[in-house]
């Protein structure tokens, strides 16, 4: 069999210059799109550094901004949680993003679920003043308001919700203590002049009690009664006129006579309300410089305060104290004179124990402030006034309390002189 060449055409000029155009044409358009390639990643890479700084941006005006700030979905679902948000609160956004925000926050910070306006008041601005009660019983006051976040583009349907958090408690406390303020001048002026008008009644009680006395000068317990009558009379002839006249200069009082005085007087209420009063002497230097009846005055709104926590009878533990402050921070709660703090300071305590009910950590927080009560027929002013008749005598009160053990207070005074002793 006969074999046959293979033979191939040799490529014309024409063919290998349209051939050589095609793979410039090529390699140019390679080109082309390896440098729109490069500068396509420029860009991307420049845009994906601004979307980063943009974020890191916005995340810091996030966590700096005053108030809280938590975006849910419309199911109530936190899907962020700023640091403002975390301090109000005192929730770990780690802990409460996926939570329902109405569980974290409070079930009013959005409309309930089953509301069919629910949307349309969110729409609208849906904003609250609400009330928290903190583990501490402390309260807590926050203005809210929801808005729907816009969505990236026109038409389309809103996804989540911004709720903004302001904590108002302090602005309330401030706005409540200038009411009060405003009301306690009001009844300063009330008061001097009710002061004014009772001492002409006061007058005329004390004289028919004294003729009443000669009566009966022979019946011991009514005489005994009859005494102690005089005795308030005259202790509430001082306040008046302490309340109409001006600061004298305030007499040496033993605080250990003070008290025997004041238990002899009140023995017989804590007797009749079933309260077994026990006192202790503990002291030896307690000489004070202040105004007796003034101080009689803050023993018997604390004794009263005592018997009323304890409606069915208990314990009640009055106990004079000496002790030694040597802490600066402590010295100077004391309103030590001179140009110097003292190395330390002696003090002698009032300490007044019950065993009544107690007090929560809101009341704890309260009990000093002018017209806060919890009694119904209570002014708000016992504690307010104690407070400032033991400040105006450089002392100090401290109350300890709590829920169903009772109540510790203790009225803490520098004493005159370290040196001398009462017998």
């Amino acid at each position: 069999m006969e074999k046959k060449e293979l033979t191939v055409d040799p490529i014309n000029l024409e063919e290998k210059e349209l051939v050589s155009r095609v793979f410039k044409t090529f390699n140019t358009t390679i080109e082309k799109l390896r440098k729109f390639q490069e500068t396509l990643e420029d860009q991307v890479r420049y845009l994906t550094n601004e979307l980063k700084t943009t974020n890191r941006e916005m995340q810091n005006i996030l966590e700096s901004l005053p108030n809280g700030l938590v975006v849910a979905d419309l199911s109530g679902c936190i899907r962020s949680f700023n640091r403002a948000a975390e301090v109000i609160t005192g929730h770990n956004r780690k802990e409460v993003i996926g939570a329902d925000v109405s569980e974290i926050i409070h079930p009013s910070v959005l409309p309930p679920a089953k509301d069919k306006s629910r949307l349309k008041k969110i729409e609208a601005g849906y904003e609250q003043t609400l009330t928290l009660t903190n583990s501490d019983g402390a309260k807590q006051i926050l203005e809210t308001s929801a808005i729907f976040m816009q969505p990236d583009d026109e038409g389309g349907d809103a996804e989540m919700i911004i709720i903004n958090i302001k904590d108002v408690t302090l602005l309330k406390r401030l706005e409540e203590e200038a009411e009060r303020k405003n009301r306690l001048t009001a009844m300063g002026e009330i008061a001097a002049n009710v002061a004014h008008e009772i001492r002409n009644p006061l007058g005329s009680i004390e004289l028919f009690v004294s003729t009443l006395k000669m009566d009966f000068q022979d019946d011991e317990e009514k005489t005994e009664i009859m005494n102690h009558i005089l005795t308030g009379i005259r202790s509430m002839n001082h306040i008046i006129s302490n309340m109409l006249g001006y600061a004298k200069p305030r007499p040496i009082v033993p605080a250990k006579s003070l008290m025997r005085e004041f238990i002899g007087f009140s023995a017989h209420l804590a007797t009749y309300q079933e309260v077994k009063l026990v006192a202790e002497y503990q002291a030896e230097q307690t000489l004070v410089k202040g105004d007796r009846e003034m101080l009689r005055q803050v023993m018997q709104n604390i004794f009263t305060n005592a018997l009323q926590a304890m409606p069915d009878g208990g314990k009640l533990k009055i106990s004079l104290v000496n002790s030694t402050e040597q802490a600066p921070a402590r010295i100077r709660l004391f309103k030590t004179r001179g140009h110097e703090l003292p190395q330390s300071l002696q003090t002698v305590s009032l300490i007044f124990q019950d065993e009544g009910n107690g007090m929560t950590a809101e009341v704890k927080r309260r009990i000093f402030d002018p017209f806060f009560t919890t009694k119904e027929k209570g002014t708000g002013l016992g504690m307010f006034i104690i407070r400032n008749i033991v400040s105006s005598h450089n002392g100090v009160i401290e109350l300890d309390s709590e829920v169903g053990k009772g109540t510790t207070v203790s009225v803490i005074f520098p004493v005159l002189e370290t040196g001398w002793r009462e017998e």
